[in-house]
């Protein structure tokens, strides 16, 4: 985007450096020709807005999709997240239980 900015910039510096000064001697064909290479820059310069807000457009939606897919990655983390918990809080249960089922084995292994 930096680039069609500065391209705008030349053209429409460059209009302003092909003006014939009043009062200056000039042929009609001098001014004719300086005409049609204002208009042809003036032409250039209108693309180039163009091009530049097309590409400030682009800019804004990709940044806008960038933001979306972020998000969406948040949000399957989390959801990783929460699941790999659950599943730690399960096998710490179904281990608690199976120690458990063990101690009372034990207990009742020592009292016979």
């Amino acid at each position: 985007m930096n680039a069609h900015q500065q391209r705008l910039t030349l053209l429409e510096d460059l209009s302003g450096q092909y003006s014939v000064a009043s009062g200056s001697q000039a042929s009609a064909l001098l001014l004719k020709g300086i005409g049609r290479f204002r208009h042809q820059l003036d032409n250039l310069t209108n693309l180039q807005r163009q091009e530049l807000a097309l590409s400030q457009v682009e800019l804004r939606s990709m940044n806008e999709r960038l933001v979306k897919q972020h998000c969406q990655v948040q949000m399957g983390n989390k959801i990783i997240d929460k699941r790999l918990t659950k599943i730690q809080n399960q096998r710490d249960k179904q281990e608690q239980k199976v120690l458990d089922e063990l101690s009372i084995i034990r207990f009742f292994h020592r009292r016979s």
